[in-house]
């Protein structure tokens, strides 16, 4: 495991702990505030008294006033390391994501202005590698900022910070995460990774590692000079064994945007080695302690650590790989980036990759692969696919650490339903390593992966519609089953009766009078049975994919029609039937054991009627949530124009809007009595489904989350 040491910065500078090597531990007098699939995270507390010093961003003297800022469009966006923006909402504040993401964009147009003109004094060029999306009809390309809420105390803990963002799954050892705050803060301060390795070569721990920096929402003022300076320390600034390196991870050559006394009253003094005040904006004041893109021959950075060589940094801004250029980063098997979460997209390209000697074959003809590796936190039911690539694709599922000696899951070459793309459909075990190889034939071009639930295939969800996934997950653990003829009819309306059967089975099917499963065991994910198939003048396509009952056992068939809908897994009948007073709710009504438990732990009182046949609403679906879920208290308040605080359903609604069961309306109301759609359930409980935090009121969660 590699250590990473925390550099702790008050209005835009930092200063950071020293470990003596990276490992599992944090040196003595500091402490560990999170592990990161194996990364540890150590921080020794913040640096008082640091101030952001310099010309201001529009100041004439730093010749800049009428540069004009902008990102590099890098390839598709996404593919290879990249710098992910987020923005995180400190609890109890109001939202203002919309408000503030020019700003952020603006920030992160700085830092590419401020590390290119850094690079262009020793005649280079270094774009940063943001995260960006882009439209097919637009040349150019806007900043992909991440929306999460940060949990409460996270302006003074990191830690939490961190493990939140990990939670959601922004841990991928392939992006750095810059993240802005938004806080009550006026100063502005900051917090950022670095990682004590000073061996030169792409395989320095600072190239290869999740990084996490933090700035409160006010460095938005300083023109991105607090924003690049945390960057430059996730890319590895500035190492101890530097000639001007400080103690505490500066530099004490000025002027220099990461130097600065940084011990206040401690011996540490800077020298005035470059006087132009107007590089307090750049990097590197002698370009000789982290950042240069020619260092001399026999120099320190020619045989140590450049941050200007970091592959977060792009020496000439493209637009994706071209014809006999370099192989995509995850060309070799070592260097295979970590897919995160049960559910993703991931684009990539095929172009210019090649096949490594001893590697398994996907399929006749193919002429090169890239590598991803994925470590399910559940186990249940996955598929994993090559929709949205281009050209000629086949994919294969392996466990092993040994390229020659890998151990095959399932390999496809063109699903009937994909072709020429592919699928491998298999049964994931919790906590093991999975290898997917993605291969192609033919030119070479842009290649897509997909993970996450198996398709569905309902006739009236459509590929690509926002709750395609939802629906995906919703019909392989049985909490929403679709119908003999192979709809799923998102936009009908639930009625109660059928909400509280839906909640009840993602709950687990719980039984009356059972205690809950001990949270140290492991669940697996319900297998669910078959309805039988449609009418044969229903026409669905045939499929190819790959079952497995575990890491080494696997089958690839072909069958038609596509699989038959699936229905929820009988579970067991309550063991006391609890005697119900609701007149309108017979003894063989198909929600009455989901409404017995739903009376017997609290989560719908008992009365005359219930009515089962009348629409779920809104306010139904938070207050049965929250209170199925062991009515945890929300970290956040809830603000909806037309909820006030005197509202019984206030508290639920918090937690839900918090861990985004529900959301508002573009005008910001919440609209208690509005009937719940199917599809509108299905992605919220989807989004449950995903959040560990939605569950901390159980003892434990139930076998259909996929966190």
């Amino acid at each position: 495991m590699a250590l990473v040491v925390l550099a702790v910065v008050s209005a835009g500078i930092a200063s950071i702990t020293r470990p003596d090597r990276p490992a599992a531990d944090c040196p003595p007098g500091t402490t560990v505030v999170a592990t990161v699939d194996g990364t540890t995270l150590c921080t020794h507390g913040v640096d008082p008294g640091a101030t952001l010093v310099g010309p201001a961003a529009d100041d004439g003297a730093s010749g800049e006033a009428a540069t004009p800022r902008a990102i590099a469009c890098i390839g598709n966006g996404t593919s290879g390391a990249r710098v992910q923006a987020v923005y995180a909402r400190g609890p109890n504040r109001r939202d203002r994501f919309t408000e503030l993401l020019p700003e952020i964009r603006a920030a992160a147009a700085d830092v590419e202005h401020l590390v290119n003109r850094s690079a262009s004094r020793t005649g280079g060029e270094r774009h940063v590698r943001w995260q960006t999306t882009r439209r097919a009809t637009d040349p150019t390309c806007s900043l992909d900022v991440a929306r999460v809420a940060a949990p409460r105390g996270a302006n003074r803990d990191f830690g939490a910070l961190v493990q939140r963002l990990a939670d959601l799954g922004l841990d991928r050892h392939d992006r750095k995460y810059l993240i802005w705050l938004d806080t009550a803060a006026t100063s502005c301060r900051g917090i950022a990774t670095l990682l004590d390795d000073d061996r030169p070569g792409q395989d320095n721990f600072n190239n290869t590692s999740v990084g996490y920096a933090r700035v409160d929402d006010s460095c938005l003022a300083h023109g991105g000079a607090a924003e690049t300076h945390e960057l430059i320390h996730l890319l590895g600034a500035v190492q101890r064994s530097a000639p001007h390196a400080s103690a505490e991870g500066h530099c004490t050559d000025e002027w220099d945007l990461l130097c600065y006394d940084d011990d206040g009253p401690g011996p540490l003094r800077t020298s005035l080695r470059c006087p132009n005040r107007a590089r307090d904006r750049r990097l590197d004041c002698g370009s000789d302690d982290y950042f240069s893109t020619a260092p001399g021959a026999g120099s320190y950075l020619a045989a140590h650590w450049n941050s200007a060589d970091s592959r977060f940094l792009e020496a000439g801004a493209t637009d994706g790989p071209g014809p006999g250029g370099d192989p995509p980063v995850n060309d070799a098997f070592s260097a295979a980036p970590v897919l995160s979460g049960y559910s993703g997209t991931t684009p990539g390209t095929l172009a210019g990759s090649t096949r490594e000697e001893g590697e398994p074959t996907l399929a006749a003809g193919v002429a090169g692969t890239v590598w991803y590796k994925w470590r399910p936190k559940v186990t249940g039911p996955v598929s994993v696919d090559t929709r949205g690539s281009t050209g000629d694709t086949a994919i294969g599922v392996f466990t092993g650490s040994d390229l020659t000696a890998l151990t095959p899951v399932g390999t496809n070459d063109d699903a009937t339903d994909l072709a020429p793309r592919s699928r491998v459909t298999f049964s994931a075990v919790a906590g093991t390593t999975y290898r997917v190889a993605v291969g192609g034939r033919g030119p070479l071009g842009p290649a897509t992966l997909r993970w996450g639930p198996p398709p569905s295939r309902m006739a009236d969800v459509l590929r690509g519609a926002r709750n395609e996934t939802a629906v995906d997950w919703s019909v392989a653990f049985g909490v929403m089953p679709g119908w003999p003829d192979r709809t799923w009819r998102p936009r009908d309306p639930v009625t109660r009766g059928r909400g509280i059967a839906v909640l009840w089975r993602m709950l687990g099917e719980p039984e009356v009078g059972v205690e809950p499963p001990d949270p140290t065991t492991t669940t697996t994910a319900p297998t669910p049975t078959t309805v039988p198939t449609p009418p044969s003048s229903t026409t669905v396509p045939p499929t190819t994919s790959t079952t497995a009952s575990g890491p080494g056992a696997s089958t690839t068939s072909t069958s038609s029609p596509a699989p038959p809908t699936t229905t929820p897994p009988t579970g067991p009948t309550s063991l006391a039937a609890e005697t119900l007073s609701f007149a309108d709710v017979g003894p063989g009504a198909p929600y009455r054991a989901a409404l017995e438990w739903a009376v017997a732990t609290g989560v719908v009182a008992d009365g005359d009627a219930f009515g089962p046949r009348e629409p779920l609403t809104r306010e139904d679906l938070v207050t049965w949530a929250w209170a199925a879920t062991g009515r945890a208290p929300a970290t956040e308040v809830a603000a909806f124009t037309d909820v006030n605080s005197a509202a019984p359903f206030r508290p639920a609604l918090a937690w839900a809007a918090e861990h985004d069961l529900v959301g508002a309306y573009a005008d910001g109301t919440f609209r208690a009595a509005a009937p719940v759609t199917r599809s509108k359930l299905a992605l919220g409980l989807f989004a449950l489904a995903q959040d560990p935090g939605a569950w901390r009121g159980l003892a434990a969660p139930p076998p259909t989350v996929v966190f």
